[in-house]
């Protein structure tokens, strides 16, 4: 994923594609509660986290998307890693229980600076399966 304004690089975003059931699975026509779990890596060398001591020009958060419809669906964010500086590897996050309906769903992470501005969600998008 490259940052169109901000210059940053992730070195791999690989949303992990566990996606947890917060009940049992079984096969429903309708919606059911899941937990979303994404883990990716993130290089802050080019554009660094933001801090007590950095506060402009900086990567402020990471925000994660379903981009299955036409239109992004905000699902939740993951703070940038305290002290994250150079290549971190292992970022994760967890979503409270959200309402999916089964079936494919397209999930990006975008990286937000300190000016909302945000990375490309398609660059960094993979497709997980809902049970």
């Amino acid at each position: 994923m490259i940052l169109t304004k901000a210059g940053s690089r992730v070195l791999v975003v690989a949303v992990v594609g566990s996606v947890i059931l917060a009940g049992r699975c079984l096969a429903q026509a309708q919606p059911v509660k899941h937990t979303i779990t994404v883990k990716f890596d993130y290089n802050f060398t080019a554009t660094p986290a933001c801090s007590e001591k950095v506060t402009k020009k900086c990567i402020a958060k990471f925000v994660v998307y379903d981009i299955s419809g036409g239109k992004p669906y905000k699902l939740f964010e993951i703070p940038v890693p305290a002290d994250a500086s150079g290549a971190i590897k292992g970022i994760s996050g967890e979503s409270q229980p959200l309402l999916f309906e089964s079936g494919k769903h397209l999930v990006a992470v975008t990286a937000q600076n300190d000016s909302g501005e945000e990375s490309s969600a398609p660059a960094s998008a993979v497709w997980v399966k809902i049970p």
